[in-house]
């Protein structure tokens, strides 16, 4: 999550709240240098640090954030007819959700009620990907007096 921002205490003491993604570039800067000024012009880390090392941990994880992080894996032998149906019997039982929009404020409401009690009793996971547009459509809606 490099969007999100993450508090840590600086020396145990100071907190200190930052993004990883600027922590992360912060350290690049770090082996960077130590690696344009120690390995690369030959003279001995202070703490028997090998730059290179971190460097190429760094290029991994990014590799693996960039191309593999949010891929889909699936095994060669399943096949669409092993996979869970995507919408369980309890959710073939609920009214459709209502369109958003201003002129039906009430419904809207009701709807969103709908939805917050079923995220209450089965979890956000168990919102089908409507519910979810219909919650993030009418969530600058509804803050509107």
């Amino acid at each position: 999550f490099p969007q999100r921002q993450v508090t840590f205490l600086l020396f145990f003491i100071f907190p200190i709240t930052i993004k990883p993604k600027f922590l992360a570039l912060g350290v690049l800067g770090l082996e960077l240098c130590g690696f344009v000024f120690y390995e690369i012009i030959g003279a001995v880390s202070p703490f028997g640090i090998t730059h290179s090392a971190h460097l190429g941990g760094l290029l991994a994880g990014w590799i693996y954030f960039q191309y593999l992080h949010e891929a889909e894996w699936q095994l060669p032998w399943r096949n669409a007819a092993n996979e869970p149906p995507a919408a369980s019997a309890a959710q073939a039982d609920l009214p459709p959700t209502a369109p958003v929009g201003p002129a039906n404020r009430v419904d809207l409401r009701v709807e969103i009620d709908r939805i917050l009690d079923k995220i209450n009793s089965e979890g956000f996971g168990s919102l089908t990907a409507e519910e979810k547009r219909v919650l993030d459509a009418a969530k600058d809606l509804l803050s509107r007096p």
